[in-house]
């Protein structure tokens, strides 16, 4: 206590009773009012034991900056673990809120975990209703570092409509203090409804004929076609030939998908092409778009509304086929994206799948010289037969594979383009599968655009953040009214925040699915909100709730950085429990301190007092008389 030459104690509950939280610690303010307000000199340094934790006032660095001023070193003794409270959560979840019957169902999640780095553990998809408990999906992960996610994918093909209750769940591991993160439930509405495609074309291709006998079987999908060069009965002796095209906006928006082959644009009526702009970006139709040997793409690029429909910049596209397109064996291969992509998903897995794509027959015919426009997302390439990649001469850059399947959103909808019309191929030795998976797959996917009509939803991945927690903002808006081509502009507020613009891109692998991450939010009460889409509907919104600092449970760790910067930044030291035993020696020396000033005495007011300084001074002058000083 000599060297410290003053005292600590903390601020006293009773007059202040209505200012203070009880279940919360003030380290700062603690460290503040014994350095200010505490009675006697100020001291030399001060002594903090503590784990580092604030959960209310002042922040731990704020103190520190205040101590420094004062010129008061703090030594800093850490108590407790600095080994963080182990648990594992599920987070960021992400699938499709509206699927079909038969729909390839894919559901992402991050996998996190503190204190369980390289512990396998068993992630499950259930059904969540209360008469069903069944297992519908598995799979094993390795949880991640302390800080890390881990991606996690599970998929499965529903077969029945109505609401869909799933959760999904990552088992709870022994020491876990709260298991209640380990699971999410999740609504999926199964839509019982025939999706209606219309497929035209002007010669009855094998690509053609291929199609016209998959979509027929499927029992999901009602089938139109229109072919150019029928004969005239064609549609009396054919169930789904029609007998011209639609020709007015509510003809064709009596489809979900059209997919158009070779077609020869000049049987078609001129209003068509508007009507099929529209369609698309407007009323958030899927159309499909399959290069041919006489028309497509080339004859439809210098039509005004197809321009922006069409994924690639068709200028340099000859009509011909023996000018525009390469007669060698050509194998399709997903790109990364594409691989990711719930409609190119041939396996269970990401690796079966792309062992599969492997394995599938080449084309022997495909468009050269393509070039997809900015934002268009390229799904598959096409590399030479047995290699994985282009070739290139020695010497030489690798050649650009030309891609042979892109995505491009137009407003609402979207268009996905095939450079070759052979993917008919792929039934060689196959039974059918993996050419009935993937069509099925992506005419099922540009479907949801008008099975979505009306229907929208904007939500984050939680509802309660901490203060440098990561937000995160999904939006699916109603295909009502045309959209940005690659972003959706959202408003933020809060309480005692201003309003400020969020712009939210697409994801790209979900359909009409935009998102985006938000970080440095300030604690407060949040309104995100879509304005108004054209459709007279309500705007859709969402609310979460950003907080600081975390309570009291929820940091149950010792603070060590903000303890040893707090110390650093007063020139004091920091010490653990098996350091703190130099503390004593590395203290600095304190001045003298008075510990009790005693009343002032009268002196001058004695008559003894006086009588004896007289005789005192006598004294001194008989002496010095007689020494002869005088």
């Amino acid at each position: 206590s000599e060297r410290l030459g003053g005292s600590l104690a903390l601020p006293s509950t009773d007059s202040d009773s209505n200012d203070i939280d009880r279940n919360a610690t003030h380290l700062g303010d603690a460290i503040d009012f014994a350095l200010r307000q505490l009675p006697g000199p100020r001291p030399a340094a001060a002594v903090v034991m503590t784990d580092g934790v604030n959960t209310a006032g002042l922040p731990l660095a704020d103190a520190a900056a205040r101590a420094r001023t004062l010129g008061v070193p703090l030594y800093v003794v850490a108590l407790g673990s600095d080994r963080p409270r182990a648990d594992v959560s599920l987070d960021d979840v992400l699938v499709e809120e509206v699927i079909f019957p038969g729909d390839r169902l894919q559901l992402e999640a991050a996998v996190q975990a503190v204190g369980f780095a390289g512990t396998p553990a068993r992630v499950t998809l259930k059904s969540a209703d209360a008469d069903a408990d069944a297992v519908l999906a598995a799979t094993e992960v390795t949880l991640p570092a302390d800080g890390e996610s881990q991606l996690v994918r599970l998929a499965l093909r529903p077969t029945t409509s109505g609401p869909m209750r799933i959760e999904l769940e990552v088992e709870p591991q022994a020491g876990e203090e709260d298991a209640a993160n380990n699971r999410v439930e999740l609504t999926i509405e199964v839509r019982d409804r025939p999706i209606r495609a219309l497929l035209v074309d002007s010669t009855p291709s094998f690509e053609f004929r291929a199609l016209k006998s998959l979509l027929e079987r499927d029992p999901a999908i009602e089938l139109r076609v229109r072919l150019q060069d029928a004969d005239a009965d064609f549609s009396s002796v054919d169930d789904a030939a029609l007998r011209d095209f639609p020709a007015t906006e509510a003809e064709l928006l009596e489809y979900d998908v059209i997919l158009l082959g070779d077609v020869d644009p000049q049987l078609l009526p001129r209003q068509t092409w508007d009507l099929l702009q529209k369609f698309v970006s407007l009323h958030g139709g899927g159309l499909v778009l399959i290069v041919g040997e006489r028309f497509m793409p080339r004859s439809i690029a210098d039509i005004d509304a197809m321009r922006p429909l069409l994924p690639i910049d068709a200028a340099g596209a000859n009509a011909l086929r023996s000018d525009s397109g390469a007669n060698h064996a050509v194998r399709i291969q997903p790109t990364p994206l594409g691989l990711q992509d719930p409609s190119l998903q041939l396996g269970e897995t990401l690796e079966e799948s792309a062992a599969i794509w492997a394995e599938l027959p080449p084309v022997l015919w495909s468009l050269d010289a393509v070039q997809p426009k900015p934002g268009v997302q390229v799904l598959a390439i096409g590399v030479p037969a047995g290699e994985i990649s282009g070739p290139s001469r020695e010497g030489e850059a690798p050649a650009e594979p030309p891609p042979m399947i892109m995505r491009q959103y137009v407003g609402a909808g979207e268009v996905l383009m095939h450079a070759t019309d052979e993917t008919w191929r792929w039934r060689w030795r196959n039974d059918d599968r993996y050419f009935a998976r993937y069509w099925g797959q992506a005419v099922r996917r540009l479907a949801r655009g008008r099975a979505l009509r009306g229907v929208g939803s904007l939500t984050t991945n939680r509802a309660e953040y901490e203060v440098g927690e990561a937000v995160t903002i999904r939006a699916r808006p109603r295909p009502m009214a045309p959209l940005a081509e690659d972003a959706l502009v959202v408003e933020l507020a809060g309480d005692a925040t201003p309003t400020r613009e969020i712009h939210l891109p697409r994801e790209g692998r979900y359909a009409h699915l935009f998102e985006s991450t938000l970080r440095g939010l300030a604690p407060d009460h949040y309104t995100a909100r879509v304005t108004s889409q054209g459709d007279g509907a309500a705007p859709l919104t969402t609310e979460f709730i950003v907080t600081a600092p975390p309570g009291e449970l929820a940091q149950l760790a010792v603070n060590t950085i903000g303890l040893t910067e707090a110390a650093l930044v007063t020139g004091g030291k920091f010490y653990t429990a098996k350091t703190a035993g130099r503390l004593l020696e590395e203290l600095p020396s304190a001045q003298p301190t008075a510990i009790e000033q005693l009343p002032d005495e009268p002196l001058w007011n004695s008559p003894w007092l006086l009588a004896a300084l007289c005789v005192t001074l006598g004294l001194e002058w008989l002496l010095r008389r007689r020494a002869g000083m005088l």
